[in-house]
């Protein structure tokens, strides 16, 4: 048994928002460790870099961006009917061990 993503809609009018969904769930994932890389990094060098103006910046930037990203996701999930939801759900924590933060919201 595999472990990939299969874009298997109950209904297959909703397999290209099932692919939307599965795109923008994973790019929040991935700015969200990129963001936390980054700080981190900040971080090590200066210590207080976080609760500085320019980490206050930073830290803000990533926020919006993450929300941006996070707002197109769950307005997809927001037009998809409950059961296809569910089978998204249910298929993206089988591979990924996790809930989608798209349809966790």
């Amino acid at each position: 048994m595999t472990n990939t993503f299969e874009i298997k809609a109950i209904n297959p009018g909703y397999t290209k928002a099932w692919h939307k969904l599965y795109k923008l769930d994973r790019q929040y994932s991935d700015l969200l460790d990129t963001h936390q890389r980054i700080l981190d990094e900040k971080c090590h060098a200066d210590e207080d870099f976080e609760y500085s103006t320019k980490g206050e910046r930073l830290v803000e930037r990533h926020e919006m961006k993450e929300e941006a990203l996070l707002e197109r996701a769950v307005g997809i999930a927001d037009e998809m009917p409950k059961r296809e939801l569910l089978a998204f759900e249910r298929e993206y924590n089988r591979v990924h061990g996790y809930e989608s933060y798209a349809v966790a919201l």
